[in-house]
């Protein structure tokens, strides 16, 4: 009873207020905020300007969260053209209510459950791989590239996983991992700057933010490792076509997508971490004299 007599209690009327700020005009505003968050106050002063100015006192913790759509929003407000991913939209960009979508999320992490007892041994040895040429690289050059042949296992652990075939049985032989490189750079280039001096923001804004770069002009690279995926494991794309997908290149270019752009991406920044934090963090080690 006496919950119910609580759950009666008037409410209190909170004071509504407007949503603070505008957008000003269209076209200076736009590119105003772009100057300001690429070169002028960078990412996290971009928005702690803001909240300051503006006395913001919205907390994401206290909102409950609708259903929201996620239609082509996986990188923020810029989407790439579909052309780099064969004039389909991979199911990133998909909302869950899109057809494709549970179909392609379900068909690759159920590739991903069959693979889980061969992903540990076969990480095991390229990492073993990785770390005898390192070695070789030391005792030749006194120094090694980490992340080159790192980039280099990475592509090779994950095309094996799923291929089960090294790169180097293929046409891409060492080239996966500068192919992958140079595909993704026309796409992730509209969100980053490269630090250039300041006399040159306006310069780099104009080429990196406003002209989408073509994707006719890495087109060859893409198909080579895309074709790499998909002319081997021909009865992945007949389960994927019997999970309702609409066609089966569409697969071919959700699984290279997928495998090459997210996990390859993932221990290209991630592993390196990892391998420095471990190291710092060794009890034994003595800095070599200078």
């Amino acid at each position: 009873m006496s919950a119910q007599k609580d759950d009666q209690k008037p409410q209190p009327q909170l004071r509504l207020r407007e949503i603070p700020g505008d957008y000003g005009l269209t076209l200076v505003w736009t590119i105003k905020d772009r100057l300001d968050f690429f070169y002028n106050q960078g990412r996290d002063n971009f928005f702690i300007s803001r909240i300051q100015k503006l006395q913001s006192t919205l907390s994401l913790f206290s909102w409950t969260i609708p259903k929201v759509e996620k239609r082509d929003v996986f990188l923020g407000t810029y989407k790439p053209s579909t052309a780099f991913t064969g004039g389909y939209r991979v199911c990133s960009y998909l909302d869950p209510s899109e057809p494709d979508h549970a179909a392609l999320k379900y068909w690759f992490l159920s590739q991903l459950s069959v693979r889980k007892d061969r992903v540990i041994p076969l990480f095991r040895n390229h990492l073993a791989d990785l770390f005898l040429k390192l070695e070789d690289q030391v005792v030749k050059n006194g120094k090694a590239d980490f992340n080159d042949l790192n980039d280099q296992m990475s592509f090779n652990f994950i095309f094996e996983l799923f291929c089960d075939r090294h790169p180097s049985d293929t046409t891409l032989k060492t080239k996966g991992p500068k192919f992958v490189t140079l595909w993704l750079l026309p796409q992730l280039t509209p969100q980053i700057t490269f630090g250039l001096p300041k006399f040159l923001n306006l310069v780099e804004d104009f080429f990196l933010h406003t002209v989408p770069f073509p994707a006719l002009l890495v087109k060859p690279f893409y198909n080579s490792f895309t074709m790499s995926f998909g002319t081997r494991r021909l009865w992945l794309w007949d389960e994927a076509e019997s999970l309702g997908l609409r066609e089966t290149r569409l697969a071919i270019i959700w699984c290279s997508w997928y495998a090459i752009n997210m996990l390859m991406v993932g221990m290209k920044v991630l592993f390196p971490a990892c391998v420095e934090v471990g190291w710092n963090s060794r009890t034994d080690f003595t800095p070599p004299a200078s």
